[in-house]
């Protein structure tokens, strides 16, 4: 029997859209963000001084708590912790800017652990623990550390149509909405990472009537120039027709009004702010699919090593692009992994190609499969003559004539 069909909105990247999905973000980039002393930097050097006296004045505690988690799971989370966090205060004196942010970089893995630690005990044993605020505190400058490498990166590229829309910083710091999903089913899944995080911004709102009114004065000063060209058609010969003014300019017309600009609208993918903040539970949730793994059973993605393994809360997609470019998009996209692959030995190249369309084809006899059971569930019994199509070899048979189509 063939394995049952997830979420298909949770699904991770796949093929061409994957690579222009997943950016890398290393501590080294991290520390460099974290280290800029420009007016829009994410943190002063006296801030991030501040924030690491805290955790110096909260370390014993931390260190007993993280004793108790090295008994529970065999870890040695006290050891890294005690290295890591400084022993006094005078230890930061002599600590530059960037050794700062090195310090605060070495603590964003350690406490992503703790917080997820903390979660399992109960919102009853760690409401108003200041343990716990502390660790949200560096956790958020590390999220707005991460969106704005993430930024960085994405504006490196040198395609305008890869490049994306250029947002503002309150636009990217939106998370996604439900009630901001487009009309229209064909545009829900996002063009670069394929996940279903797709959102209008609220912008799109003036946009669209700004362009609705261009067309109705377009149309109302059309219809002047109509009505002139049929007054000519109609008048006798040598009686002249007074030519029409426009009715928004009120110049005179010599000929058909040109047909406005108008704006593409705009999407905006929310993976980069899709995360979930406890295991288990969708409280403080921003995940657009809740970390459901299947709809159908409502099983939910695990925690790795404290951190949610949901495609949606581990994508750091946070493109912005035109409606009027998706399909430029969508044949840039698969020309630049074309020629990635043709850089490569033919082996890995043969072997990611049949990996595409062996993918491919699972997911159509996947299809097939489940279509046919509806059918039969439909109709309570099989077609009169016909066979039982649910069997393994015709789910194998209908495989292979997929997968050599799809290779021709």
């Amino acid at each position: 029997m063939m394995r049952q069909n997830p979420n298909p909105c949770a699904l991770g990247a796949t093929g061409d859209a994957a690579a222009f999905a997943s950016i890398e973000i290393s501590d080294e980039d991290r520390i460099a963000v974290l280290s800029e002393s420009t007016k829009d930097a994410l943190a002063k050097g006296s801030q991030k001084k501040e924030l690491l006296h805290k955790f110096i004045a909260a370390k014993k505690a931390f260190l007993e708590d993280a004793k108790h988690i090295d008994t529970a799971n065999k870890t040695n989370l006290e050891e890294r912790l005690n290295s890591t966090i400084p022993k006094s205060k005078s230890t930061l004196k002599g600590f530059k800017n960037h050794d700062l942010s090195v310090k605060i970089v070495e603590l964003l893995e350690l406490c992503q652990i703790l917080q997820n630690q903390y979660s399992q005990v109960g919102t009853r044993e760690t409401r108003g623990n200041s343990k716990i605020s502390l660790i949200k505190e560096l956790l958020d400058l590390g999220d707005k550390v991460d969106q704005r490498v993430r930024f960085n990166i994405q504006n490196s590229e040198s395609d305008p149509l890869l490049k994306g829309v250029m947002l503002s910083q309150a636009q990217r710091e939106r998370s996604f909405s439900q009630s901001r999903v487009p009309s229209d089913t064909a545009i829900h899944m996002c063009i670069f990472c394929s996940h279903c995080s797709i959102n209008e911004p609220i912008e799109n709102t003036t946009l669209v009537e700004s362009n609705q009114a261009n067309i109705n004065s377009h149309q109302v000063a059309n219809g002047v120039w109509i009505k002139y060209q049929n007054d000519l058609k109609k008048a006798s010969s040598g009686i002249q027709v007074a030519k029409p003014e426009h009715p928004q300019t009120r110049n005179g017309m010599t000929r058909a009004p040109r047909y406005p600009n108008v704006s593409s609208p705009i999407l905006q993918c929310h993976c980069t702010m899709s995360k979930c903040a406890q295991e288990g539970t969708n409280v403080g949730s921003s995940c657009p699919i809740k970390c459901v793994a299947n709809a159908d059973t409502g099983e939910r993605y695990p925690f790795e090593n404290g951190i949610c393994t949901c495609p949606m809360c581990c994508c750091c997609c946070s493109k912005a692009y035109n409606v009027s470019d998706m399909q430029r998009i969508g044949l840039k996209i698969m020309q630049v992994e074309q020629s990635k692959i043709e850089k490569d030995p033919p082996e890995v190249a043969t072997s990611e190609f049949m990996s595409r369309m062996m993918g491919a084809s699972i997911e159509s006899a996947n299809n097939m499969w489940e279509r046919k059971q509806k059918e039969q569930q439909a109709h309570g019994t099989k077609n009169p003559g016909e066979e039982d199509l649910l069997n393994e070899q015709q789910v194998q048979d209908f495989f292979n004539a997929d997968l050599a189509g799809n290779i021709l």
